[in-house]
């Protein structure tokens, strides 16, 4: 219904940009991917903001999308978004039991021999990731809504 959208909030007093698929998170996705993946990458040349610098977007962008082919088409999981904070981003998904993300992860990411990056594979079967954090609550949620009504 909403899809993917983006939003900025802080966190600790810094510019955090969010993007993030507001659709993800079924009943039947939650049981069938209980394990959260995030792959962080500290940024070449963020903006004093810690943002990324738009110098850096096709770069990011295709990270982003060989990634979410990847997490998809091979590990069978979901992409569910990402967070720009303080000189790092990080893309989030969610995995099915025993996949081997860990090691097809970091194997993608050394095609990019630039970035300094981590891949860190957790249990969250409650998906406390997803919606104590990347989902946007309050007035950022209304502004969404409210892009949509429109």
């Amino acid at each position: 219904m909403f899809g993917w959208n983006q939003y900025n909030s802080t966190i600790d007093q810094k510019v955090a940009s969010f993007s993030v698929n507001l659709d993800a998170g079924s009943e039947s996705q939650r049981q069938a991917l209980p394990r959260l993946c995030l792959v962080t990458l500290t940024l070449l040349h963020p903006e004093e903001t810690g943002l990324s610098n738009p110098k850096e977007d096709r770069d990011l962008f295709r990270i982003e999308s060989m990634l979410e082919t990847e997490i998809e088409e091979h590990l069978y999981g979901i992409y569910v978004g990402r967070i720009t904070l303080d000189g790092e981003r990080t893309f989030a998904c969610y995995l099915p039991p025993d996949t081997p993300a860990k090691l097809v992860l970091t194997g993608l990411m050394a095609n990019f021999e630039a970035y300094d990056y981590d891949v860190d594979v957790r249990q969250d079967a409650d998906w406390s990731y997803f919606e104590k954090f990347l989902y946007p609550e309050g007035e950022n949620l209304q502004r969404i809504v409210n892009r949509k009504a429109l």
